[in-house]
């Protein structure tokens, strides 16, 4: 079932159990404007590229509420706690996509632009084969749960991390 849309996939992966590690961040997700019911397509994930979905487990979603950097709801009304939800899901996508094999590392672009219009990037800081580690535009590092990670969906990996990623803008 590789060929199922993303929201799709997480969903089939059990994202909608409260149990799953990906609870948290799939209800953001599934209520955002990034977001589209009917495929279960994310916006700003094309067709034909590889991607990788890093999905803060519900301990750092709600370490992410509790220093305001997402909303407590999770379907915003207000303007300004909608565009927080959608920078905070992009931050979590990066283009090109990265296995924790030891392979790979070095800067990934994400979904997530400034004002500007440039794309912020995530750093795969190290890349073994049992351990991954991203830092993010403020330079906190974040490890990766590795035996809810390397799940691979349409052209996208998902990896569980254990923290979230703050894109500071």
């Amino acid at each position: 079932s590789s060929n199922r849309n993303i929201g799709f996939f997480l969903q089939k992966m059990g994202a909608d159990q409260v149990s799953s590690p990906y609870n948290a961040f799939y209800n953001y997700l599934i209520k955002s404007t990034l977001y589209s019911a009917t495929d279960g397509v994310v916006k700003g994930i094309e067709l034909g590229l590889n991607y990788s979905m890093l999905i803060p487990n519900n301990t750092a979603i709600a370490a992410a509420v509790a220093a305001g950097d997402l909303p407590a709801a999770n379907a915003p009304t207000s303007q300004a706690d909608i565009d927080k939800v959608t920078r905070f899901i992009q931050y979590h996508i990066t283009r090109n996509s990265f296995a924790i094999d030891g392979k790979k590392t070095g800067y990934f672009q994400t979904l997530c632009k400034n004002i500007d219009g440039d794309a912020q990037s995530v750093q795969v800081v190290l890349n073994q084969k049992n351990k991954l580690q991203v830092m993010d535009n403020e330079g906190r590092v974040i490890d990766a749960n590795v035996a809810q990670s390397n799940l691979l969906g349409q052209r996208v990996v998902i990896h569980s991390i254990s923290g979230y990623l703050k894109h500071g803008l």
